[in-house]
């Protein structure tokens, strides 16, 4: 898992666009696995909460992977 992690980590470090596109292509696989999606979706919330400041731009990013995951993004506060 941390290796997982770490790749992607580097592919957004690298090219945030060209990353956060292969990332989401990534997240959408939970789509068929209810419960998978949502974690993936609290794991974002957590990651993004995890300097004390859930802002914005983290915010709009766990939107995103919500809609990919065809979640509804209130469903998460968001």
């Amino acid at each position: 898992m941390q290796r997982r992690f770490d790749e992607n980590l580097n592919k957004l470090t690298a090219d945030f666009d060209l990353g956060k596109v292969s990332v989401l292509q990534e997240i959408a696989k939970a789509k068929k696995k209810p419960a998978e999606a949502r974690a993936v979706i609290q794991i974002g919330i957590v990651i993004g909460g995890a300097d004390g400041d859930f802002d914005k731009d983290e915010q709009a990013i766990v939107r995103e992977a919500c809609c990919t995951l065809d979640l509804p993004p209130h469903e998460f506060d968001l």
